[in-house]
C-alpha cells in the first residue's frame, strides 16, 4: 500500500498551467523521509476518468491529499467557481477512500477551512504549510527537519520538462509569510505573518540542477521578493554567479526599489518585475494600510527604466474609499511609470477574516462563508463605472483579468510555439 497519493486539483490552464510547487515540495519532503507518495496533477491527466483509471482504482493508500490551489478565479465581472470541479474530485475520491482517510490543503483550504470541510463533506484538513503536519499523519515521531521548499530533484525531469514547454518557466520559492498586514490580504492566513527563509544555498542548488536540464526561466512564487532585504542581497549576490542564460522573475513592493538595488537584482539574474502598486492615490493606499506611496511607485518604475529591467504593475481598484477621482489618479500615475504593461483588477473579492472582510461584516458577515465570489461595492462608484472609465483612460496594452479577450490561453500558445519563455507580459 502507498502511503499517500497527492491531488493536485486545480484544472485551469488560462492564460497558461501553473507548475504546482507545493505539491512536489510535500512529495519531495516527505519522499527524503522515507514515505511512498504518488502525485495525480489534473492539469496534466485527461480529466478524472484518467484519475480513476490509473490511480484510484489501481492502487489503495493510507491517506489521500487534495491540494486546492484556488476556489475561483480571483475575478470580476467573469468570475468563475471552481467549485463544481472540486465537489466531482472528492466525490470519485469518496468511492475508494474512507473520509476519515482523506485529507485537504492547499491555499484554497488554508482561507476557507471550515467552510470547504462542510462544503464538500469532508473531515480532515490542513492549514498553512503542510510537510511536518502530513509526516506526523503519516505516523513520524521525533525531530522533523525544517522545510526547504526544494522539490526538482524528486519530480519527475518529464513533468518539469512539460511545464516549462506549456507555460515558458517554472515556479520556485525561497521564503514563505509575510508580516504586512494589507487591508484585502490572504498571505497571513495562507503562510502567516512572519518570514520563514529558505538557505541560500539551497536555492542555488535548485536553479544550478533544474538549468542543467534545460529549464532556465523561472518565477519566484514567494509573496515579495525584496522584503526582507538583507536576505534579499545575500540571495542575489549567489544568483549571481548562475549561467547567463538563467532568468527569473517575481512579484515585488515597490517600497525600497532604488537604482542601487536594481543594479543588484540584474546582477543576480533578474529579468524582470511585476510590482504590486494596487493604486495611485494616496488616499487609497493609505485605507489598504499600504506601507508606501505613491512617489515610491514613482521612484521604483523610474530605477527599473534607468536600468532597463523590465517591470510591470498590479493595480486593484475598488477599495471603499476607491471613486472617479482615485481611478483618474492611478491611471494619471501609471502613464508616468511607462511600464511594460498594467495588470488592473476591477472590483476586489472578500476574503474570511480579512481587516477588510472585518470591516465591512455587517454587510458581509462571518456567518456567510464567502465561498461564491463576493466584490465589495464600493460606495461612491460603482464597478462597471470604474471598468468604463479605466478603458477610456487606459493604454492598449493593459491587462484586464477577467474581462473575456483581454488575456487568454491562445495569446500565451501563440508565444510558446514560436519559444518564447517567461510571463505574457514581458512581451506586450
Amino acid at each position: 500500500m502507498t502511503d499517500l497519493l497527492l491531488i493536485s486539483v486545480n484544472c485551469e490552464r488560462t492564460p497558461y498551467p501553473v507548475f504546482p510547487v507545493g505539491v512536489w515540495v510535500l512529495s519531495a519532503y516527505l519522499t527524503r523521509l522515507g514515505y511512498s507518495v504518488e502525485v495525480a496533477d489534473l492539469n496534466l491527466l485527461r480529466g478524472l476518468e484518467e484519475l480513476e483509471e490509473c490511480f484510484l482504482n489501481r492502487k489503495s493508500y493510507r491517506f489521500i491529499g487534495l491540494s486546492v490551489r484556488n476556489i475561483d478565479n480571483l475575478s470580476w465581472p467573469d468570475s468563475v467557481s471552481y467549485l463544481p470541479e472540486i465537489q466531482a474530485c472528492v466525490q470519485l475520491v469518496k468511492k475508494v477512500q474512507p473520509v476519515e482517510r482523506i485529507v485537504i490543503g492547499g491555499a484554497g483550504y488554508s482561507i476557507f477551512g471550515q467552510a470547504l470541510l462542510d462544503e464538500l463533506g469532508l473531515v480532515h484538513g490542513l492549514c498553512g504549510e503542510g510537510e511536518q503536519s502530513l509526516a506526523r499523519l503519516l505516523g513520524a515521531s521525533g525531530p522533523l527537519p525544517a522545510p526547504d521548499y526544494s522539490y526538482a530533484r524528486e519530480t519527475p525531469v518529464e513533468v518539469l520538462l512539460t511545464y516549462y514547454r506549456q507555460s515558458g518557466m517554472l515556479g520556485l520559492q525561497t521564503r514563505r509569510g509575510c508580516p504586512l498586514h494589507c487591508d484585502y490580504c490572504t498571505y497571513p492566513a495562507i503562510e502567516g505573518n512572519c518570514f520563514r527563509l529558505r538557505p541560500v544555498e539551497s536555492v542555488l542548488d535548485e536553479m544550478t540542477y533544474l538549468a542543467s536540464i534545460g529549464i532556465e526561466v523561472f518565477y519566484v512564487v514567494d509573496c515579495l521578493v525584496n522584503l526582507p532585504m538583507a536576505y534579499t542581497l545575500s540571495l542575489l549576490d549567489a544568483l549571481a554567479g548562475l549561467p547567463p542564460r538563467v532568468r527569473w522573475y517575481g512579484f515585488a513592493s515597490p517600497e525600497h526599489l532604488d537604482e542601487p538595488f536594481v543594479e543588484r537584482l540584474l546582477q543576480g539574474h533578474c529579468a524582470g518585475l511585476e510590482l504590486g502598486s494596487e493604486s495611485g492615490s494616496d488616499r487609497v493606499l493609505r485605507a489598504m494600510h499600504k506601507t508606501f506611496g505613491t512617489g515610491d511607485i514613482l521612484r521604483a518604475s523610474e530605477a527599473c527604466r534607468a536600468l532597463r529591467l523590465k517591470f510591470c504593475h498590479y493595480l486593484m481598484l475598488g477599495e471603499p474609499e476607491e471613486d472617479e477621482a482615485s481611478v483618474r489618479e492611478s491611471m494619471e500615475l501609471m502613464d508616468q511609470c511607462d511600464p511594460s504593461t498594467v495588470i488592473i483588477s476591477v472590483g476586489i473579492r472578500l476574503y474570511p477574516n480579512t481587516p477588510l472582510q472585518v470591516a465591512y461584516q455587517a454587510a458581509y458577515p462571518t456567518d456567510v462563508s464567502l465561498l461564491p465570489p463576493v466584490f465589495l461595492q464600493p460606495p461612491k462608484i460603482g464597478l462597471p463605472d470604474i471598468l468604463a472609465l479605466c478603458k477610456k483612460l487606459a493604454r492598449k496594452t493593459w491587462i484586464y483579468p477577467g474581462v473575456t479577450g483581454s488575456m487568454d490561453a491562445s495569446q500565451m500558445d501563440y508565444l510558446r510555439a514560436r519559444g518564447i519563455k517567461g510571463p505574457l507580459w514581458d512581451y506586450l
